[in-house]
């Protein structure tokens, strides 16, 4: 039991508890409650959001949150491969990989900032409204080349399904091929 109380004295001494900081939306900026009275305590606690777009109810939201899901995936792969591809050089060409990734590490280090919000809760209405748009967006152009089979069907195909798919695919690019060349 002591050494818990000492653990949590020690968090509590360098404030580094999650539970102690709170975002403030209109302020745009971190409160620490600790020395502050109960009322303004439970407001700041109840202002805060729970959901990125508040104005969207039922299905509306729970495809925004689907598609925004898949977009803070693809972000964090991404910012995964740029890593992946800067050990690479450094295992290829040592020092001198330096003058080759500075791009990927300026890249890289913009997702790792410690001056701008990293958590998902912290993402502004305008930054979950870009991701979601890009989502949508490619999530239509898999719709209509019949490539969105895993992402957006939770149940699996049936063989007749599938070859129903597979064959209105093949019609599609058939198509497509035999289309004159636009100048």
């Amino acid at each position: 039991i002591k050494m818990t109380s000492g653990l949590q004295k020690r968090i509590d001494f360098f404030g580094i508890s999650d539970d102690r900081l709170i975002y403030d939306e209109r302020k745009r900026r971190f409160v620490h409650p600790e020395n502050m009275p109960a009322h303004l305590h439970r407001q700041y606690k109840t202002s805060v959001f729970k959901h990125q777009r508040p104005d969207l109810f039922g299905s509306e939201q729970d495809d925004f949150n689907f598609k925004l899901r898949l977009g803070q995936q693809m972000m964090r792969y991404m910012n995964y491969q740029t890593k992946l591809e800067m050990r690479r050089l450094w295992r290829q060409m040592g020092h001198v990989s330096f003058l080759y990734f500075y791009p990927l590490m300026d890249d890289f280090q913009k997702g790792q900032v410690v001056d701008q919000p990293r958590m998902n809760r912290l993402w502004t209405w305008e930054d979950s409204s870009k991701i979601v748009n890009f989502v949508t967006i490619h999530l239509e152009l898999a719709k209509k080349y019949g490539l969105d089979l895993g992402v957006t069907n939770n149940a699996p195909y049936t063989k007749e399904e599938l070859k129903t798919k597979e064959n209105e695919l093949t019609e599609y690019f058939l198509y497509e091929m035999r289309k004159p060349a636009a100048e």
